[in-house]
């Protein structure tokens, strides 16, 4: 699929692993990261917020002063966040973001998961996605919005950790 980089507005969502991997796996994604943001142009990231790929996403936009939106998938979503450290950047990226939409499920569920990820495939002109390039284990995981997003023909940059490399789907 050719991308082009030359749109004067490039929406990109992300979809990816919690647990990126060991921290030279973090560093090779944060640079590809880094780069594809560049490389497209990007003017504005969507973004869940969750631990991982999703937290790291939002903190390269920051950095590269690009405005964010955090799709929340639920009321309560802050509860997810089992750790002190995960739920501070959590709140710093959350007051950072430009823009923030909250879906209406009561709790936190696979399905308000996957539906928010459905929201940024479909606010996004590319997804990015920090994926092993294995089967979901539960609804609404990398797999299942790789899926959505390439269903809905959208260009999926996808940033395997494992590999340390970069395929276009």
């Amino acid at each position: 699929m050719e991308i082009g980089t030359n749109w004067e507005i490039m929406k990109v969502g992300i979809t990816g692993h919690q647990n990126i991997g060991s921290t030279s796996e973090i560093k090779w994604v944060e640079n590809s990261l880094i780069k594809a943001i560049r490389e497209y142009k990007v003017s504005e990231g969507f973004t869940c917020l969750a631990v991982g790929a999703d937290q790291l996403f939002a903190e390269i936009l920051l950095k590269e002063s690009i405005p964010c939106v955090a799709i929340i998938p639920s009321h309560n979503y802050e509860k997810t966040f089992e750790n002190e450290n995960d739920y501070k950047n959590y709140e710093t990226l959350l007051s950072s973001a430009h823009k923030v939409i909250e879906l209406n499920f009561e709790k936190p569920s696979e399905i308000a998961f996957f539906e928010a990820g459905k929201k940024v495939v479909n606010c996004s002109d590319i997804v990015f996605a920090i994926w092993d390039g294995k089967p979901v284990e539960g609804l609404g995981g990398t797999a299942d919005v790789v899926e959505y997003a390439v269903m809905k023909n959208k260009a999926v940059i996808h940033f395997n950790p494992e590999t340390q490399k970069v395929n276009i789907k």
